[in-house]
């Protein structure tokens, strides 16, 4: 997270659930949508499931040899009306133990002026969320979708370009009335010290963030690592380890060495 995000987080442990159509994403939860015929679809109020279930976009998904039977596009405000809901927080996926993944440093966490906040394997927020799926193709739905369906499942929105696929995107919804509004149209919500494993530094984190970083760890006894730029490849490797055994801090050390040595 960006280093604004990352002080608030440090200081009172929210991060702040966007509205879909606050994303940088101009596709985001709007899948095509066709119909065989002209009309116009009766407007109704759709229940929203956050957290799983019954995938049903396969089951309306129109199949490129049927595209010649579905003319006509409908203009769904789909988006709109699930972003005056429903927020989400979004995280990413690694088979890393540690995050080093340079883009995503740059991009998410403000030219790696942030931090990343590692969940435990336990933590129950990992069953609550879905997965974004990445696909050459736009979905094509039929419109009989939006009339037919009580609820819409947030996952069968998490759709987004492979262009995208670096990020292996993870998502955490709520209700904004859940959320705390801590000014106009932004919505915080807190995370558990209990679900969080570690916390990592960017390289380029300010000395004031580093401060709190290590207040984070005396106050809740949770791992905290700084990290530098490595001596060699364009890697990462710890300058300090706050919260480890001496056996652990060599092991996370040799763990970024290895992982330098790859880039």
């Amino acid at each position: 997270m960006a280093a604004f995000a990352s002080d608030k987080f440090l200081d009172d442990q929210t991060v702040r659930f966007c509205q879909p159509n606050e994303y940088n994403d101009p596709f985001e939860l709007i899948p095509e949508i066709r119909l065989k015929e002209e009309l116009s679809l009766p407007s109704k109020n759709l229940g929203i499931d956050l957290s799983g279930g019954k995938p049903q976009f396969e089951e309306y998904e129109i199949l490129e040899s049927e595209l010649s039977d579905y003319k006509y596009h409908l203009n769904s405000n789909l988006v709109t009306e699930v972003s005056k809901l429903v927020g989400c927080t979004c995280f990413s996926y690694s088979e890393a133990s540690i995050p080093v993944n340079l883009l995503m440093w740059a991009h998410y966490a403000e030219s790696h002026k942030g931090i990343a906040i590692q969940l435990k394997d336990r933590s129950a927020l990992i069953q609550d969320m879905s997965p974004v799926v990445y696909r050459k193709r736009r979905p094509i739905i039929n419109g009989k979708y939006l009339s037919e369906s009580e609820v819409i499942s947030m996952r069968d929105l998490y759709v987004k370009s492979d262009h995208w696929e670096y990020e292996s995107e993870y998502r955490l919804s709520r209700r904004l009335e859940d959320c705390s509004e801590v000014s106009d149209g932004i919505f915080v919500s807190k995370i558990s010290p209990c679900d969080i494993e570690r916390i990592v530094l960017g390289v380029n984190a300010a000395p004031e963030l580093r401060e709190k970083a290590f207040k984070f760890y005396k106050q809740h006894n949770i791992q905290v690592i700084l990290t530098r730029r490595a001596s060699s490849g364009f890697g990462f490797e710890p300058s300090t380890v706050f919260g480890a055994e001496y056996s652990d801090a060599v092991s996370i050390t040799e763990w970024y060495r290895y992982e330098s040595a790859q880039t």
